[in-house]
C-alpha cells in the first residue's frame, strides 16, 4: 500500500513538471501589414476580429501560412506574448511561426529545397525544448492546386508538388534516423484521405526501419465554414515519438463565428492539438 502510494505521489510529480504546449497552425489568407493592401484587403476591424480568434486560439505555438512576415503577424498576434519566426524569402505569403515567449525554441535552416521552381515557400523549422527534451516542427505551405489529382498529372502544379514529396520525405527520412522527435504541419494542399491519394503512402513508407507517421486529420470531416471543403488540406503530422507526447482527444478545429464564409478572415480555420513532454 505505501509502495503504490509513492508511486501515485510520483507520477502526480512527474505530470505537473510536464511542459503541456498547444500546438497549432494557420493560413490566414494573404495577411497583409497594412490596411487595404493586399490581395484581400483588410481594415483594422477585420485585424480586430482575427486577433480574437488568436486569443480564443491560444496556443503556445501557430504554424503560419500566407503571413506577410512579422510586421503583418503583429497585426494579429500580440508582440508583448508571442515572438515570431519566418522563412528568409520575403514575399506576400511567407511561411513561420508565433510562438508564446514563455516557451524556449531555436530557429534552425529553412528548408530552401521546396522552393523547387524559385517561386514557392521555403519550409520553417525550428526545434522547442522543454524539460530536457526537444521536438521538432516544421511549417510547409506546399504548391497549391493538386489537391487530389494524380501526383504525375501533367498539370504544372502538380508537376511542382511532385518534386516536393521526396524533398519533404527526405526531411522527415533524416529527423526519423536521427532518433528525434518532430512535427510536420501546415498547408499540404493535399486531401490526403481522397481515395488513390498516392502522397501518403510515400512518406509514411515505414522506411527507415520502424517509421510511422500519425496523422491527426485522418479520417476527420473539416468543419470550417459549414464544410464547405470537408477533406482537410491543413495538416498536422507527428511522428511515432512525437505522437507519444499527445495528450489524446486534444486535436481541436477553431471554427469563426461568422455564419457565411469570410474571406477577411481566411478560408482556412486554424487546427491544434496537445502535447506534453
Amino acid at each position: 500500500m505505501r509502495l503504490a502510494y509513492v508511486f501515485i505521489l510520483l507520477l502526480c510529480a512527474a505530470q505537473a513538471n510536464a511542459a503541456e504546449l498547444k500546438i497549432a497552425t494557420w493560413n490566414i489568407a494573404w495577411l497583409n501589414a497594412t490596411d487595404g493592401k493586399g490581395q484581400i484587403a483588410r481594415s483594422q476591424a477585420d485585424y480586430d476580429r482575427l486577433a480574437g480568434y488568436v486569443q480564443k486560439l491560444d496556443a503556445d505555438i501557430i504554424a503560419l501560412e500566407e503571413v506577410q512576415g512579422e510586421a503583418a503577424a503583429r497585426r494579429v498576434f500580440d508582440p508583448t506574448t508571442y515572438s515570431f519566426h519566418f522563412e528568409a524569402r520575403r514575399d506576400d505569403q511567407m511561411v513561420g511561426f508565433a510562438i508564446k515567449k514563455t516557451v524556449t525554441y531555436k530557429a534552425n535552416p529553412d528548408l530552401d529545397e521546396l522552393n523547387v521552381s524559385g517561386g514557392l515557400r521555403r519550409g520553417a523549422d525550428i526545434t522547442v525544448a522543454a524539460n530536457g527534451k526537444e521536438l521538432r516542427l516544421l511549417a510547409v505551405h506546399l504548391k497549391s492546386g493538386c489537391w487530389d489529382f494524380e501526383l504525375t498529372n501533367p498539370k504544372k502544379d502538380c508537376q511542382s508538388l511532385n518534386r516536393q514529396v521526396p524533398i519533404l520525405e527526405n526531411w522527415i527520412d533524416d529527423r526519423a534516423k536521427a532518433g528525434q522527435a518532430f512535427i510536420v504541419l501546415g498547408d499540404f494542399n493535399r486531401r490526403f484521405d481522397a481515395p488513390g491519394d498516392k502522397f501518403w503512402p510515400e512518406i509514411d513508407d515505414g522506411d527507415p526501419n520502424g517509421l510511422k507517421l500519425h496523422r491527426l486529420t485522418a479520417g476527420l470531416k473539416a468543419e470550417c465554414w459549414n464544410s464547405h471543403y470537408p477533406r482537410f488540406i491543413d495538416h498536422i503530422i507527428a511522428d511515432a515519438k512525437a505522437f507519444t507526447y499527445l495528450v489524446p482527444k486534444s486535436f481541436q478545429q477553431l471554427v469563426y463565428g461568422e455564419k457565411t464564409e469570410d474571406k477577411r478572415l481566411s478560408d482556412h480555420c486554424p487546427i491544434s492539438a496537445r502535447f506534453r513532454l
